[in-house]
């Protein structure tokens, strides 16, 4: 669908079962850069958590060219960085077993607080999935839930 003065986007669903929008922009601009990024207030990072991250994978490597960094996370299993070219800018990883969620993507928006934005969006009316805690060597997150039910997660770099 056009977006007149825009751009044009499309809704679609990959082979596991997550929808996303995919977009071109009218005037071909440059994507962000990390540190525009992590500016506070500004999405930056996605992540799918699916039942089958090798074929969402081959899926999203066809349309739209991301390659991958495959990490270790013990316990936790694989998880999958989308790289394009030298940068992450998403990443991937299966459903925990036992975890009552179908295969979605998770929009990570950039905070200069964890801990005060958690307890903000709780005052707000929001709901908190997964409270505060630290992803070694990267920074900070929570997930929740608007008023309404929409899932995000909220983040701060290990430099911010």
């Amino acid at each position: 669908t056009d977006i007149p003065e825009v751009g044009r986007f499309a809704v679609i669903g990959d082979p596991t079962g997550a929808f996303c929008s995919i977009f071109r922009s009218g005037d071909d601009g440059e994507v962000e850069t990390p540190e525009v990024a992590m500016a506070s207030g500004n999405f930056c990072w996605n992540e799918l958590l699916t039942t089958d991250q090798n074929k969402a994978f081959d899926f999203y490597a066809d349309l739209v060219g991301w390659a991958r960094q495959d990490m270790d996370m013990g316990p936790m299993g694989n998880y999958v960085m989308l790289m394009r070219g030298e940068m992450g800018i998403g990443g991937m990883m299966n459903i925990p077993p036992g975890a009552p969620q179908p295969p979605a993507w998770l929009p990570y928006v950039a905070v200069g607080d964890v801990d005060a934005s958690a307890a903000l969006l709780v005052e707000l009316g929001g709901t908190l999935c997964v409270g505060p805690q630290d992803i070694p060597g990267m920074g900070r997150f929570a997930v929740a839930s608007d008023p309404l039910g929409a899932m995000f997660a909220i983040f701060m770099s290990v430099g911010a």
